[in-house]
């Protein structure tokens, strides 16, 4: 935890159960930066559509840099666009990520796991694929997608709060 504190993690043929606070605040919009670029994962040209793609930019305080963060099942979240409501979607017959109205398939669902320094891994629940930048690209509008682990910190996110002053009252 960030306080300093350990925190008990599950685990069992069902999945990671977390024991103690939930990782994520279902009230909160989170960023998600890519480890290598330091930039934020966001949906193409801010697009409230289906099929939109999703890429990597500059920090631009735009609402499609945002993202919130449900729980769907036991240590598996829906991951939602604040812009547009719609969910992260990896689809199956490519490597693309889109955003797209959530129906609830594995291809919506993704675990994330811890990748060592505060980064996390986000791997689609559907084929267990990670969520990366696209061949490393470290310029904005580079394309993010799913593909095989490799450990590489392209696909590594620092996931942080899009409103620090955010408090959360339950």
């Amino acid at each position: 935890n960030n306080d300093g504190t350990m925190k008990k993690i599950v685990q069992d043929t069902t999945g990671v159960e977390s024991i103690g606070p939930a990782l994520f605040d279902e009230n909160v919009f989170y960023k998600f930066k890519a480890r290598h670029s330091g930039k934020l994962m966001e949906v193409t040209d801010a697009s409230t559509s289906n099929n939109a793609t999703i890429q990597q930019n500059s920090d631009n305080g735009n609402l499609a840099q945002h993202w919130k963060i449900v729980e769907v099942e036991r240590g598996v979240y829906q991951i939602i666009n604040r812009n547009s409501s719609l969910a992260l979607d990896a689809v199956m017959s490519s490597d693309n990520v889109i955003q797209y109205s959530y129906w609830g398939g594995k291809n919506q669902r993704w675990k994330i796991t811890g990748a060592g320094n505060g980064s996390y891994y986000v791997v689609n629940k559907g084929n267990n694929r990670m969520l990366e930048v696209y061949y490393a690209e470290t310029a904005d509008g580079s394309r993010i997608r799913h593909w095989e682990f490799n450990g590489k910190t392209c696909q590594m996110w620092d996931i942080i709060k899009a409103d620090p002053d955010t408090v959360s009252i339950n």
